[in-house]
């Protein structure tokens, strides 16, 4: 079975526990990604030093993802068959970077480019692993930093939900990041086997 939606269906169909999760699912097969997603983990595709397509997240409404869960348990979770798919060709060397909220809710693309430009990526799984483990020691860092404005916090004062600070001049964000899991993979597209790499925090 290659295809991700698919995937996502028959995995779905076998949990039979308690628990919701998002999930995101890629392939790269004969040249073409494709993917689905349910919820507010992502991706983004790095090209020459800048993000050139960054995946849309499924919320319910601001921090409320699509999320699934067994039914026996959870009678009114979020079915598969909400999943955004997608598809398109990478070019080789295009850098595709798989994570969770709790990455892209404390890294801005332009952090995220910077980290993976300045770390000089080879053929190896082991420094994919390495650059990915990278990203969420940085995210988790950032979410803790006193006074950091992060892409969540942008968010969530655009989204109207954290209070006002009067201290605070009236198109200033809040500040603050978001603590939270936070997984990423990295891969890198090319015509040799083994670029490949997994990096997660917990």
């Amino acid at each position: 079975m290659e295809d991700p939606y698919q995937i996502l269906r028959m995995a779905h169909g076998k949990t039979d526990l308690p628990g919701s999760s998002t999930a995101c699912v890629l392939s790269l097969i004969d040249g073409e990604v494709r993917a689905a997603n349910v919820g507010d983990s992502s991706f983004r595709v790095l090209r020459d030093g800048e993000v050139v397509y960054s995946s849309p997240l499924l919320l319910h409404a601001f921090n409320c993802p699509y999320q699934l869960a067994s039914r026996k348990h959870v009678p009114f979770a979020d079915p598969v068959s909400k999943a955004d798919r997608f598809s398109f060709r990478p070019q080789d060397q295009d850098i595709i970077v798989l994570a969770t909220d709790g990455v892209f809710d404390n890294l801005f693309d332009e952090q995220l480019v910077d980290m993976v430009d300045g770390f000089e990526l080879d053929d190896s799984a082991s420094s994919a692993s390495a650059c990915a483990s990278r990203i969420v020691e940085q995210a988790q860092e950032l979410s803790m930093r006193p006074g950091y404005v992060s892409p969540f916090a942008v968010q969530a004062r655009e989204a109207g939900v954290l209070p006002y600070d009067p201290a605070r001049p009236s198109d200033a964000p809040p500040s603050t990041g978001k603590l939270d899991d936070a997984t990423c993979v990295v891969a890198v597209v090319t015509t040799s086997p083994g670029r490949f790499g997994i990096g997660s925090v917990i």
